[in-house]
């Protein structure tokens, strides 16, 4: 073999040449898939994502425990999420991002109430989200179990706006005389968020112990009414009213 052959068969293609090169299928990916066909796969990838990790937390949940049980394609996610972490953060995007913008849809509609009319709208919708949306709000628990990175990071982009709408409302109606100041503004709207979650969260509980399903409509109104009623009537009743 001449010295020309063997540097012609060491020829290596430079970066722009790489670039410029027809590319096939890549891995994973579906053939022949349009734009709105990928949006419902990252969709539905993001969907499974949300409740394994409700489920199991980041670290007993995995790519393949996700793509196992709910019949995703672990070659498949990877195509769209480079490892764990990008999907997990992904996943909370998708999920709370949702959650928040719902929210300021909420108290943009609000306007023209007064402050006890929006806080007491803006609960109303809050239960209704935990009940439509539970494995959000788990992965935000399971997170706030120990301090680390990603509840910085949940903290710094989602739940520091979550708690900003929840205090202004309460703070906006402390200053107009409507509630108590016993507790501070972002000390009373934890209370409210507490009792708005805690029944929610205890569906398997609630299940197990009385045979109520605690996220069906009429259970979940009823829920709903009782946390407005003794927040902001108590629970005794004034024996001395008259009828």
């Amino acid at each position: 073999m001449t010295s020309r052959s063997v540097s012609k068969s060491k020829t290596t293609r430079t970066p722009l040449q790489e670039q410029d090169a027809p590319k096939g299928n890549p891995r994973g990916r579906p053939r022949n898939s349009g734009a709105a066909d990928e949006g419902e796969t990252r969709k539905r990838i993001l969907d499974a994502a949300l409740r394994t990790f409700s489920l199991h937390g980041f670290g007993g949940a995995s790519i393949a425990d996700i793509a196992r049980q709910h019949s995703v394609s672990p070659t498949l996610i990877h195509y769209y999420f480079a490892n764990k972490e990008e999907l997990w953060r992904s996943a909370l995007e998708y999920g709370l991002g949702d959650v928040l913008r719902n929210l300021n849809e909420t108290m943009a509609d609000l306007a023209e109430f007064d402050s006890v009319g929006r806080l007491k709208f803006f609960i109303r919708r809050y239960i209704a989200i935990l009940a439509e949306r539970p494995e959000v709000f788990r992965v935000i628990i399971r997170e706030s179990e120990s301090r680390g990175p990603r509840l910085t990071w949940l903290s710094k982009k989602y739940l520091a706006p979550l708690y900003s709408l929840f205090t202004g409302l309460v703070e906006a109606a402390q200053k107009d005389g409507k509630i108590k100041s016993m507790v501070p503004p972002y000390h009373l709207s934890q209370i409210i968020a507490g009792a708005s979650y805690q029944f929610i969260a205890s569906r398997n509980r609630m299940l197990e112990a009385y045979g109520v399903d605690v996220l069906t409509r009429e259970v979940r109104d009823r829920h709903t009414n009782a946390v407005l009623d003794v927040l902001f009537s108590g629970m005794l009743l004034d024996h001395n009213a008259r009828d």
